[in-house]
């Protein structure tokens, strides 16, 4: 028989047990997100192929992120909303941020809602506007027809909302019409 080699167990160095543990710990957070909804689609409008991902996830705070991200060799749209769910059970915004680059020329705007001090802050390059919030708003429209309502209930007995006319190319109106339907005015 021939001689038997002893072989010491491998170590690795100190830098690569260090780097291995500062790699786990960045990828941490990430772990601690839950992705709810995750698609990526194709589609042609007018001809022209547009890529489309969409996804909501929740984060490590308890906050949620959607992100949709729409693009082709013309342009590219970005979208990344920030919300959680309030006391009422309603969607609540925090941030809004939107990228679109048609091109070669870029624009971005923000949103970012205050809701202790009532207000949102609109960020578009040297624009910048701040917006009253109130609990429970779904959007900037429907804030819009209580502000209007109440002028023009002023002094009248009756006041009868329409609402819009339902665009099966705008699915939004209907939603938007329900919604005027539950108003407390």
């Amino acid at each position: 028989m021939g001689s038997m080699k002893t072989l010491k167990p491998h170590c690795p160095s100190k830098f690569v047990r260090r780097f291995t543990a500062a790699l786990l710990l960045l990828c941490l957070p990430a772990l601690a997100q839950q992705t709810l909804f995750d698609i990526q689609y194709k589609t042609r409008i007018e001809g022209i192929p547009i890529t489309t991902d969409r996804s909501v996830v929740q984060l490590q705070d308890g906050t949620y992120e959607y992100r949709m991200r729409s693009s082709n060799f013309l342009a590219r749209f970005e979208e990344t909303s920030h919300f959680r769910i309030g006391a009422n059970g309603m969607l609540q915004p925090l941030r809004n941020v939107s990228e679109r680059k048609v091109f070669g020329i870029s624009s971005k705007a923000t949103t970012d809602f205050d809701w202790e001090s009532g207000v949102a802050v609109y960020r578009r390059k040297d624009d910048v506007r701040e917006i009253e919030i109130s609990e429970g708003m779904l959007d900037r429209t429907l804030e819009d027809a209580v502000g209007l309502h109440a002028q023009v209930a002023e002094g009248c007995d009756v006041v009868i909302i329409e609402g819009l006319v339902p665009d099966r190319s705008e699915p939004y109106t209907a939603k938007l019409n329900v919604e005027i339907a539950k108003m407390r005015l």
